[in-house]
């Protein structure tokens, strides 16, 4: 997996790459997240998944906490349409502002 981040502006982005398949994928992604969204709370986080198909539970379960919990305005935009699928069926397009790329 890799993870890229951007902050600029109003926005900060996060790229996600390749398939979220263990425990170190899942801490680097939860950490950089919250370390950016403490520092910069006001800022509207873009979240683009690029080639996984689908995403672990712990990852859905700190996007649905940095929403509901910290207000924070997220937008999940995603390429496969198997993990947009996924999204629809656990009922979380709306919630956690899901997009297809």
């Amino acid at each position: 997996m890799r993870l890229d981040k951007s902050i600029d502006g109003e926005e900060a982005r996060f790229d996600i790459y390749e398939d979220v398949v263990n425990y170190q994928d899942i801490v680097a992604i939860k950490s950089t997240l919250q370390n950016v969204i403490t520092i910069n709370p006001d800022k509207n986080v873009k979240v683009i998944i690029h080639d996984a198909m689908s995403l672990p539970s712990s990852i859905i379960g700190s996007l649905l906490e940095f929403v509901e919990i910290h207000n924070i305005k997220l937008t999940l935009v995603v390429h496969k349409n198997e993990l947009y699928s996924s999204m629809q069926k656990l009922t979380l397009v709306e919630i956690l502002n899901v997009k297809k790329a």
